[in-house]
């Protein structure tokens, strides 16, 4: 009964420490895949990272490189109001600019991402609320 007992215990810490660590790892980054309209896009979506402020990274894996815009809105809800924040940002043959969109936390985020090439096809877009 003894070794049973301290199986147990053991056990019992491990999952505790598994359990603290998934958390703390799923609530410090989390990925918001947008959906694909196009196979020049391999992915894309909105990357966020949590911590006093939420920062926001747009980004677009290319399968193949063309020229377009990403569009990006941002609508921050809370029990003081709302705020919406807009990007635009172009790019190049594949090659998108890195950006980060900064913003307080709030209760809810409304989230578009649209992404278009340079005829004006959307290739990948997103339509998400996050509840923070």
């Amino acid at each position: 009964m003894a070794s049973f007992r301290t199986t147990f215990i053991a056990l019992s810490a491990a999952l505790s420490a598994i359990t603290q660590t998934a958390g703390a790892t799923s609530m410090s980054n989390t990925t918001m895949d947008a959906t694909i309209s196009d196979a020049r896009v391999a992915r894309c979506g909105i990357h966020i990272s949590h911590g006093k402020m939420l920062k926001l990274t747009p980004f677009v894996e290319f399968a193949q490189a063309f020229d377009g815009v990403i569009t990006v809105e941002v609508t921050n809800r809370s029990s003081a109001g709302s705020n919406t924040t807009h990007q635009e940002n172009a790019f190049k043959a594949g090659h998108a600019p890195q950006s980060h969109i900064w913003i307080d936390r709030g209760s809810s985020l409304l989230m578009a991402m649209d992404v278009k090439d340079d005829r004006g096809k959307t290739v990948c877009d997103m339509r998400e609320t996050v509840v923070l």
